[in-house]
Parts: structure tokens; sequence; C-alpha cells
């Protein structure tokens, strides 16, 4: 698969780029035969846009987070952290 990264500025957050790497590292390892182009950290409209992957036939926009726990949550639902104690 051909990607190509187009970044804006560095990430401000140690977790945000670390999940761009591993998203990186992720999408190499599919078998797909389409472009994919990853966009970071860029604004449109004003607005702060942390990643956005673009392919052929799907736009997917992430928004990151760093948080400990498990999520819970569902299509078109509220999404809670479930705080975990050690």
């Amino acid at each position: 698969m051909k990607i190509e990264l187009w970044q804006s500025q560095e990430f401000e957050h140690a977790h945000e780029a670390h999940a761009l790497q591993t998203l990186l590292t992720n999408v190499r390892e599919q078998d797909w035969d389409d472009f994919c182009l990853v966009c970071a950290n860029f604004f449109c409209a004003g607005e702060q846009t942390d990643l956005m992957v673009i392919k052929p036939r799907a736009v997917v926009a992430v928004e990151l987070k760093d948080a400990s726990g498990r999520i819970e949550g569902g299509e078109n639902g509220s999404w809670v952290l479930i705080e975990t104690r050690v």
C-alpha cells in the first residue's frame, strides 16, 4: 500500500505522536492495493483535526485522547471511561 503523510506541525503531546506512529505501522501491515493519505495535526476552517485517514472509498476523522482504563460505548451512543484501580 502506498501511504502519504501530511503533517502540518508536530503534536503538542507525546501520546498523539505515539498514536500516529502506531497508526502508520498498522496501515503499512495491511494488504490493501489502494492509496492512503494520512493528514495529521492540521487546521481547517479554524478547527484543529488530530488525524484524518483518506482512502479512495473512505474518510476517517480521528480525535486523539489519552486515558487509562477501559472505555465502554456503542455506535451512536455515550462513551464512558471505566477507571481501573491498582
